[in-house]
């Protein structure tokens, strides 16, 4: 009983945290740039504040899709790799932007680390909604297309060692990638709230309480609970 407790309190501790950050880092986004408007001064210094908050608030959005999928599915590593992917982006783009790292090839990697945390997160988000049985079989195509244009777009990226060598074709791939993401990000949850209305209006299903006879006129249930029984009819008059 206390493993599955555990099991389940963890991707609830995950979201609330992942929540409270967001929420916290948002607010004092917000705060630095009201004061940065109203003082008229904007430098390095509050660039950076500004972009640290901004990446961690954006990493908990991603910690919270994750700790959502995780308490709905009850599958914890896919959550765990979407949550590593996040705060590592985070913690490069925060290091390279206070150090200002000169290194391209480190940029690269951030952002392509980027690109993926939040492409699995959009697919977390997406594969920890609960659809009619006809329409599970759209979660995966969903999942398949998100990572086909994260691959693709840090093909984009990383490909810039080696010059322009992209070819027209492969805008025209991450465009058509991007329409069919916008889709399925809009259908999915309509989907879903379709499954839930069949199943608010679904009729409940009848409750059985099984008795066993335990002497006399005493019987009991599985959890040891005694009762005593009598007939509402008589056996004569439903005849």
């Amino acid at each position: 009983m206390t493993d599955t407790n555990s099991g389940v309190a963890l991707p609830a501790r995950l979201k609330l945290v992942s929540l409270y950050c967001f929420i916290v880092f948002l607010v004092i986004s917000a705060l630095l740039a009201i004061v940065t408007v109203l003082s008229g001064n904007f430098g390095e210094f509050e660039l950076k504040v500004l972009l640290t908050t901004s990446v961690i608030a954006a990493a908990s959005v991603c910690g919270l899709c994750c700790g959502v999928y995780v308490q709905r599915n009850g599958t914890s590593w896919p959550g765990a790799i979407g949550v590593g992917l996040a705060w590592l982006a985070a913690i490069l783009f925060i290091c390279g932007a206070w150090l200002e790292v000169p290194d391209e090839g480190y940029w690269r990697v951030t952002v392509i680390l980027g690109i993926f945390a939040i492409a699995t997160a959009h697919v977390l988000s997406l594969l920890g909604l609960r659809l009619r049985p006809a329409h599970d079989w759209l979660k995966p195509i969903a999942a398949i297309t998100i990572l086909a244009l994260a691959t693709a777009v840090s093909l984009v990226v990383w490909s810039l060692f080696w010059g322009d060598w992209i070819a027209g074709g492969v805008w025209n791939l991450i465009t058509v990638l991007a329409i069919i993401c916008v889709l399925e990000t809009l259908v999915l949850p309509i989907l879903a709230r379709l499954a839930a209305a069949d199943a608010a209006n679904a009729e409940p299903a009848a409750a059985q309480l099984l008795l066993t006879h335990r002497g006399d006129d005493l019987y009991a249930d599985a959890r040891g609970r005694l009762y005593t029984v009598q007939p509402v009819t008589d056996a004569a008059d439903d005849e």
